[in-house]
């Protein structure tokens, strides 16, 4: 099997060139080469899994509508959803040659999934009940699992989490955005409990989770290990999700140059850059999305990486 980069950065099977020569390339000069994100113009292609080159025009597969995308370590993950009278969910695991391996039915609405560095495990989480983070009640499910077999290895509910040493369960646990570290073992994820969210790291080996810090939603760990970016609430000047980045070494915490919602699970660019998502327009529900990047110590503005592009991952 070739590599995950050889196999994504040449010709994808079943795909077709982009008809606008905004699409082509990522906006920033220093970006990478190669990103998949979900196409989010109208038209036909829309929903469509779509590959930026920074070499040619954008491809994209039409096997793969995805709702969200991640991919590494030669493995991804297109959460998809079938919307018909009764809408079904699914989860689509590939490999670098866009081929699904296997397809895997969902509870819920999918809406975060991260790939290991590794390829070898994924995490997803859905929707068992609400449709969104803001809703006054929902309920999430997350589950690992092995992108090799397809099998589900836990949910996350099952492991045993710590606060202050000591084991604590509640019943109001949800967790949700999982993201893992170099080594493809441990993660940090969000667990939320009695109105209050907080950061949790884990082991998968192990099935256990520790508390690490209050107040951290949809956590993305950044490519050398040492920082984590999150979304949190702001109440000015009206209540909405902000970024923030937090140091693991020293725990102290950075805002960012960003004052518009950033309801997403963001990712990095690389040790110094996040990207995220964000609506075409903040004055009505849109379902354009484009992604933006800023830097991680709070001191530039945030500027456009790619127009039309959601759910962004960059090919490492």
């Amino acid at each position: 099997m070739p590599s995950a980069v050889a196999g994504l950065s040449g010709a994808a099977r079943g795909t077709r060139p982009a008809a606008r020569a905004d699409d082509a390339r990522p906006a920033s000069p220093e970006g990478p080469s190669r990103i998949l994100y979900r196409h989010t113009a109208l038209g036909p292609d829309y929903g469509l899994l779509a590959l930026s080159s920074a070499a040619g025009p954008v491809e994209y597969r039409r096997d793969l509508p995805c709702e969200r995308v991640h991919y590494a370590g030669g493995k991804g993950v297109c959460l998809t959803a079938n919307r018909r009278f009764f809408t079904t969910y699914k989860a689509l695991i590939f490999d670098d040659s866009f081929q699904v391996l296997h397809t895997i039915e969902l509870a819920g609405a999918g809406s975060r999934t991260r790939v290991a560095p590794n390829g070898a495990l994924a995490a997803v989480t859905v929707f068992v009940s609400g449709h969104s983070y803001a809703d006054a009640k929902f309920s999430t499910s997350t589950t690992l699992i092995e992108t090799r077999s397809g099998a589900r290895i836990a949910d996350l509910e099952e492991f045993v989490t710590l606060r202050d040493g000591a084991p604590w369960k509640e019943q109001d646990f949800n967790f949700w955005g999982v993201t893992f570290a170099r080594d493809s073992e441990t993660f940090y994820a969000t667990l939320a409990s009695g109105g209050r969210t907080f950061l949790v790291r884990g082991s998968v080996r192990a099935r256990r989770m520790e508390v690490v810090r209050e107040g951290v939603e949809c956590p993305s760990l950044s490519p050398d290990g040492a920082h984590i970016a999150f979304k949190k609430v702001a109440d000015a000047p009206y209540r909405h999700w902000v970024i923030a980045v937090l140091d693991l070494r020293t725990m102290q915490e950075t805002g960012l140059k960003e004052n518009r919602n950033v309801d997403d699970q963001v990712d990095w660019l690389d040790d110094e850059h996040i990207i995220y998502g964000l609506p075409e327009s903040e004055m009505v529900s849109s379902v354009v999305i484009n992604t933006w990047v800023i830097d991680r110590r709070g001191v530039d503005e945030p500027k456009l990486l790619l127009p039309n592009a959601a759910s962004t991952v960059i090919v490492r």
